[in-house]
């Protein structure tokens, strides 16, 4: 099977603007390596590159969700 990568592309903003992490790191590392768009640092930055990062906070919420059995989490973890 064959991607098409601008067309993938077009969902990870949409995705990134709703809140979803997911589609927001997708969309990061699309910008940061010019998949399916322009290779575009500063718009990679607005999604979280270069922000100061809540390891703790991070840390609190991965050991929740992975105490609740979530698979992310608990690789995350």
């Amino acid at each position: 099977m064959e991607l098409d990568e601008e067309k993938e592309f077009q969902w990870y903003p949409k995705s990134a603007k709703g809140g979803n992490h997911i589609g927001q790191s997708y969309l990061v590392y699309c910008y940061l390596n010019g998949i399916g768009t322009t290779k575009d640092d500063e718009k990679a930055f607005q999604f979280g590159i270069g922000m100061t990062k809540y390891e703790e906070k991070a840390f609190k919420l991965y050991l929740k969700s992975a105490e609740g059995g979530n698979n992310s989490g608990q690789y995350n973890f």
